[in-house]
């Protein structure tokens, strides 16, 4: 595995431990200024302040949201992250409210 490869699979684990820490300076720092997400349900691709709004959406209705990343692969630029994420569901998500499980 090069060095790059190691390099953008610890910017993932950055990534997700700022979105645990709800620390928008360190998030922002961790993703490149060009990154954009998407994925079905969305209309647009979400830049990276976007993302950070929806990571703190998430974190807001589980306050003890924990990434845990278990397993990486990395392939040129592409990294595959498998884990687990967990938290009590203890504020409103998409207006249902929470169920404290």
């Amino acid at each position: 595995m090069s060095k790059q490869q190691e390099k953008n699979k610890a910017v993932v684990r950055q990534l997700f431990a700022a979105i645990d820490a709800k620390d928008k300076e360190r998030f922002l720092k961790a993703e490149h200024p060009d990154f954009s997400l998407a994925f079905t349900g969305i209309e647009k691709p979400l830049g990276r302040e976007d993302h950070f709004a929806m990571a703190l959406m998430h974190s807001q209705a589980y306050s003890d949201m924990k990434h845990q990343p278990e397993f990486q692969l990395a392939e040129g630029d592409y990294v595959v992250t498998k884990g687990t994420i967990t938290g009590t569901n203890d504020g409103t998500y998409h207006g249902r409210p929470a169920t404290h499980r």
